[in-house]
């Protein structure tokens, strides 16, 4: 059926001889060029070329595209992106391809990041299998200071001169606060 109807004016079908050999080259496609002669009974030979292009069409799949996580920290460089199979599927779990071994797969990453409290960082990888099919894997990190800032001292008592309350008036810069209670800083 590959050739259509097959036949011979002397020989019958079932005297007919096949024979074949084939080679291959490269990748992506893989071309394979199978030749087959048919003999018939007086040895006279008929020989056909079937070419066959081996294409991976599939992309690598993982058990989920798109993940969110949170983690304490100040800036973009909080969060690096990852750039192994094994680092890729402790995020999104399982990653594999039909064709490719993960030691052939590329990955690559683009990220943009928006906002503050939290910093949203959304990270795009992406997977390509030796054949250039590519897998999208969207992260969305939201980077977030959880850590309130700290003093030398939080408490103090002090002593003034004055009549009233209005006498002692409320500092309203940090360099003020840390006349009175030390240095003040925050990790962010």
């Amino acid at each position: 059926s590959i050739f259509g109807e097959i036949k011979d004016n002397c020989s019958a079908d079932s005297d007919l001889k096949i024979s074949s050999t084939e080679s291959s080259k490269g990748s992506c496609p893989i071309v394979i060029t199978r030749i087959y002669t048919v003999t018939d009974a007086c040895g006279n030979p008929l020989t056909l070329t079937h070419t066959i292009n081996v294409q991976d069409k599939e992309a690598p799949t993982a058990a989920q595209t798109e993940f969110i996580s949170t983690i304490d920290g100040c800036k973009v460089g909080d969060s690096e992106a990852v750039t192994t199979i094994t680092a890729l599927e402790s995020i999104f779990g399982e990653i594999k391809d039909n064709c490719s071994a993960d030691s052939d797969l590329k990955i690559s990453s683009t990220e943009s990041s928006a906002g503050s409290c939290p910093l949203v960082i959304t990270r795009i990888y992406t997977v390509t299998d030796a054949c250039k099919n590519p897998l999208t894997l969207t992260h969305t990190i939201n980077v977030q200071d959880k850590e309130a800032p700290t003093a030398a001292q939080t408490e103090i008592t002090s002593t003034i001169d004055g009549c009233k309350v209005g006498d002692s008036e409320a500092v309203t810069t940090i360099t003020a606060l840390e006349s009175i209670f030390g240095e003040i800083k925050d990790n962010c």
